[in-house]
């Protein structure tokens, strides 16, 4: 088995000319190649295969599970979260029965004020990272200072995460909200939400209030939520 593992995660969601985009999200991790068989195959499905895989995956990039067994058991359980779903498939035919899903939530970091967690998919007989696509911007203020009144914020391009801020997710909705703080006082911030569709994670809305001023008035706001492949966002 090769030292060397690459895994590709694969996010739909429409860019912000309305077109459906399929985006292919690579990553290359160091992993040797018993620990690899252990965490993806060996005990793929259970809660341990997903512990060790995560250890593995992140490496570097989050604290290590063993640090965070403990933390945010008060606010939606302790980690790692588990998650099972079913939803229906665009490509199902009249009389199948729903997909399922699995999903692990684990603690990757966190600051003053934000948490970053990251998401594994049980495949069954193996796991894989979660990835998210959301929108890049560019904000422009009236003078160099960043707190200074905020003329625009524009979309520039689109890519993908693998981690979520501060996020929430409903298996009922198969949403996941995610708000991510620039700073404490709540005034300037991101938020997206996606919800699980077709096998992953599709962005439905997004928006970003960039001015310090006190107030919660996002300059933009992205909505795909109810539309045919195709349209413009509202």
């Amino acid at each position: 088995m090769k030292s060397l593992q690459f895994w590709l995660n694969y996010v739909d969601f429409r860019a912000f000319s309305g077109t459906w985009v399929r985006l292919s999200c690579a990553r290359a991790a160091v992993f040797s190649g018993v620990l690899f068989a252990s965490a993806a195959v060996a005990q793929a499905g259970t809660q341990a295969g997903a512990i060790a895989y995560f250890d593995a995956a992140f490496n570097g990039d989050c604290r290590p599970y063993a640090e965070t067994v403990g933390l945010l058991e008060d606010e939606g359980g302790p980690m790692p979260r588990r998650y099972e779903f079913t939803y229906e498939a665009s490509w199902a035919s009249a009389g199948d029965p729903p997909e399922q899903a699995v999903l692990f939530e684990f603690f990757c970091d966190a600051g003053a004020y934000n948490v970053r967690t990251v998401f594994l998919r049980d495949r069954g007989d193996y796991f894989e990272p979660v990835s998210f696509a959301r929108p890049s911007v560019a904000v422009e203020n009236e003078t160099e200072d960043y707190d200074s009144p905020v003329r625009s914020v524009t979309v520039t391009g689109y890519g993908a995460s693998l981690s979520v801020t501060n996020g929430r997710f409903d298996p009922e909705t198969r949403r996941l909200t995610a708000h991510a703080y620039w700073r404490g006082l709540g005034d300037a911030y991101d938020e997206a939400v996606w919800i699980f569709r077709d096998d992953g994670f599709v962005l439905e809305r997004f928006e970003v209030d960039a001015d310090y001023d006190g107030e919660v008035d996002p300059q933009l706001r992205l909505d795909f939520s109810g539309q045919e492949p195709g349209a413009a966002p509202n």
